[in-house]
């Protein structure tokens, strides 16, 4: 990932910390949840794959 950023023209040391965040991510590191969407909403959080078959008529227009 690193290389691959690099390739781009990004600077190196930014390209690095980035590869590393993503390897980090990528072992979890953000595998976490939050109680937020119930405070902001007042609705329970629900899973991308239940909201679009719960929109499915909408992604078909």
């Amino acid at each position: 990932m690193r290389d691959r950023l690099a390739a781009t023209g990004m600077p190196g040391g930014f390209a690095a910390v980035l590869a590393g965040m993503d390897r980090s991510i990528a072992k979890g590191s953000e595998d976490r949840v939050s109680p937020a969407v119930e405070e902001v909403t007042g609705q329970s959080p629900r899973s991308f794959a239940d909201f679009a078959a719960a929109h499915a008529s909408v992604w078909r227009r």
